[in-house]
This record gives structure tokens, sequence and C-alpha cells, in this order.
């Protein structure tokens, strides 16, 4: 186990240069894939070591701006919910793709679209990553104040017919 683990880092290790440069060049149908990514960098432990993360960082910046390139509306809920629990969990600025994505999941109703688990994602993400878009002051999002109560509006409808459906079919 620990030495598939060290095989694997060191596999990542090696790939940081070439997903870099090769991040834009991925289809821009494949928003999953990108997200499959980020996870694996912020997952890997290899952000545990200075020298590494620094490397690391190259990804993630390559990969907020392939998902701002893209367009937000392009990736579905399981993408962009993954996408932004990496970069929180990773430690990785990225205040413009924070505020882009509440714009999104905000303005275009979209949070309806997370499983609760997503939702889940999402209020940990924005929470640790982007909290400068939530206070006062000119790094403000518009859209940042409602995310949060549409967040928590989505989970509880969510619990709610989940305990509905247990409750009417009790052996399912």
């Amino acid at each position: 186990r620990g030495r598939s683990s060290r095989s694997l880092t060191a596999a990542l290790r090696s790939l940081v240069p070439l997903l870099t440069q090769r991040l834009p060049e991925l289809p821009a149908s494949d928003a999953l894939r990108l997200s499959h990514v980020l996870w694996a960098y912020a997952t890997s432990g290899l952000l545990n070591n200075p020298t590494d993360a620094r490397a690391c960082a190259g990804v993630f910046t390559t990969g907020a701006a392939e998902l701002l390139s893209r367009g937000l509306d392009k990736f579905d809920a399981q993408a962009l919910s993954n996408s932004l629990w990496a970069f929180a969990t990773a430690k990785q600025p990225a205040a413009e793709l924070f505020a882009a994505a509440a714009d999104e999941i905000v303005s275009r109703r979209r949070v309806h679209e997370f499983t609760i688990q997503g939702l889940a994602n999402l209020a940990w993400a924005f929470s640790k990553a982007a909290p400068e878009l939530f206070a006062e002051g000119p790094r403000r999002s518009v859209a940042a104040p409602d995310l949060f109560a549409e967040i928590s509006a989505a989970a509880s409808e969510s619990i709610q017919s989940q305990t509905i459906s247990i409750q009417r079919y009790p052996e399912a």
C-alpha cells in the first residue's frame, strides 16, 4: 500500500509539467475529466511538500483559467462542485473562479442540479477558499450573499424529499 501510494505520487509529480501545458487541449466537452485532474492533485499528498506544491500550483492556475475560459455553464453540477472542492482542498487561490461560480449558480438558478453531497462540497469549498466573497469590502461577490441561502434551501428540500421517500417505501 505504501509503495503504490509512493508510485502514484511519483507519477503525478512527473505529469505536472505536461498537464500544465496540455490541460487547455482537453476538449471543451470534457469538463468532468478536468475536474478529475484537479481532484487527483488536491488529494495526492503532493501539496504537503513545498517544492511539489509550488509545481502543482501551475496545474491549478491552468485549471482555473480553463474553467473560466470554457464557461462554467458548460460544467455539470458534479464537475463544478468537484473542481471547487479541489481548489479549496489544495488551498489554491482562485477568487475570480469562486466569484464566477457563485454568480453562475445563483443567477442561473443551478443550485437544484446538485446532489446533497455536491451541495455540501459547495458550502465547504466556498467557506474555506473564498470567505472574502461574503465579507463587506471590495472583493464581495454580488451573488455570494444568496449562495448559502440557496444551498441551505436546496439541501433542506432534498433531505425532506428523501425523508418522504423513506416513509413511503421503508423497505426500499
